[in-house]
C-alpha cells in the first residue's frame, strides 16, 4: 500500500516540475528495484544472516515517505509553475518573446478539474494505459509465477538460489530500462527527446514475447545452460523499466499542462491493473508448471519450485 500511494502522489507531483524529474523519479524507483535483491541477496546467500533479520531490517522504510515528503521544495506546488518557483508579488509581470521551448515548460495554477474533462483526458490516455496493463501483467506473472518453475539440477545452483540470481538479474535489467533517460540528462533537450518513444505496445509486445518464451522454457525445458535464463530475466526486467519510463513522459507531452498531475495519476493504474491480474493467473499457473516440472524432473523434484514453500530456514541460514 505504501508503495503504491507513493507512486501514484510523487508521480503527479512531477508535473509542478521540470520533465527531468519525472525521469528522476523514475529512475529512483529502478534503484529502489535494484537495491533490494541485492540487498537480500547480500544478507540471506552470500552472508550468514536470515531471511527474517534481513526482511525485519526493512520495516522502517515506509516511513521515510512522509519525511522525503515533508523536506519537498513545495514552492513549485503553490506556484503552480516549475520554470520559477518564487516571484516578486510587488512585481508586474508580462510575457516577453519567447520560443517554442519556453513555452512549453509554463504550467499554470492548479485548478480542480471537473468529472467530464477527467473522462476525456482518461480516454486519451488509455493508449498509454492499456500498454502497461498487458507489460505489468507479463512482466509479473513471468517473474512471480514462471520462472519459478524453472531450474537446473546440473547447474551446480542450489535449488533456492535459483530465483535469487533470476531476481537479481531482472532487477538489474529493470534499473537500467528505467534509468537510462537520467543518466542521459546532461544532453540537449533535442538528444534526450529523440531517446523518448510514444509507440509503448512495442515494449508490451517485447514482454508478451518474453512471458511466451518462459512458458515454453518452464513446459519442454529445451534451454540448456541456466545463464541463459539469467541473461533473460535481465532483458525481461530491461524492457519493463523501459516501458514505466516512457509511459510517464509520453503522458505528460499528450496532455495538458494543467492536467499533467490527474493524468500522470492515473497512468499508474496500468501498473497496478497489471500486477493484479498476474497474480490472479499465476495462482493457477504455478502450481500447474510445477506440476509438469516434477514430471520432467522425477528425480530431482526439488528443483521444480525454486522459492522456498515453507520457513524452516526462516530463522537460519543454510549457507552457515
Amino acid at each position: 500500500m505504501a508503495t503504491g500511494a507513493s507512486e501514484v502522489i510523487f508521480l503527479a507531483l512531477t508535473s509542478f516540475y521540470p520533465q527531468v524529474c519525472i525521469s528522476a523519479f523514475v529512475a529512483g524507483t529502478g534503484i529502489a528495484s535494484l537495491i533490494s535483491p541485492l540487498y537480500y541477496t547480500v544478507l540471506a546467500t552470500w552472508s550468514c544472516a536470515s531471511p527474517k533479520t534481513a526482511i525485519l531490517m526493512t520495516i522502517p522504510l515506509p516511513v521515510l515517505f512522509l519525511v522525503f515528503y515533508a523536506v519537498l521544495d513545495k514552492d513549485y506546488i503553490a506556484n503552480g509553475s516549475h520554470s520559477s518557483p518564487k516571484e516578486h508579488t510587488e512585481v508586474e509581470y508580462t510575457m516577453v518573446g519567447s520560443t517554442s521551448d519556453t513555452t512549453d515548460q509554463i504550467v499554470t495554477a492548479p485548478q480542480k478539474l471537473p468529472c467530464g474533462e477527467k473522462l476525456k483526458i482518461s480516454w486519451r490516455i488509455l493508449q498509454f494505459i492499456i500498454p502497461l496493463i498487458l507489460s505489468f501483467f507479463a512482466e509479473y506473472l513471468t517473474y512471480s509465477s514462471v520462472i519459478t518453475t524453472i531450474a537446473f539440477p546440473d547447474s551446480q545452483v542450489m535449488p533456492r538460489d535459483h530465483f535469487l540470481f533470476y531476481s537479481l538479474s531482472y532487477t538489474i535489467g529493470k534499473f537500467i530500462g528505467r534509468s537510462f533517460l537520467l543518466m542521459f540528462a546532461c544532453l540537449s533537450s533535442e538528444a534526450t527527446d529523440f531517446l523518448k518513444c510514444d509507440r509503448t505496445w512495442v515494449f508490451a509486445a517485447l514482454e508478451i514475447a518474453h512471458l511466451l518464451f518462459f512458458l515454453f522454457e518452464s513446459w519442454y525445458h529445451f534451454v540448456g545452460h541456466i545463464w541463459i535464463i539469467i541473461s533473460l530475466c535481465s532483458t525481461l526486467g530491461l524492457v519493463a523499466g523501459m516501458i514505466a519510463l516512457h509511459s510517464a513522459h509520453a503522458v505528460a507531452r499528450h496532455v495538458e499542462p494543467e492536467e499533467r498531475e490527474f493524468a500522470l495519476g492515473l497512468v499508474t493504474v496500468g501498473n497496478a491493473v497489471g500486477a493484479f491480474l498476474a497474480g490472479l493467473v499465476g495462482l493457477i499457473l504455478e502450481p500447474y508448471l510445477t506440476e509438469k516440472c516434477v514430471e520432467h524432473f522425477s528425480a530431482s523434484k526439488e528443483f521444480c519450485f525454486t522459492r522456498h514453500q515453507n520457513t524452516t530456514a526462516w530463522e537460519s541460514n543454510i549457507h552457515c
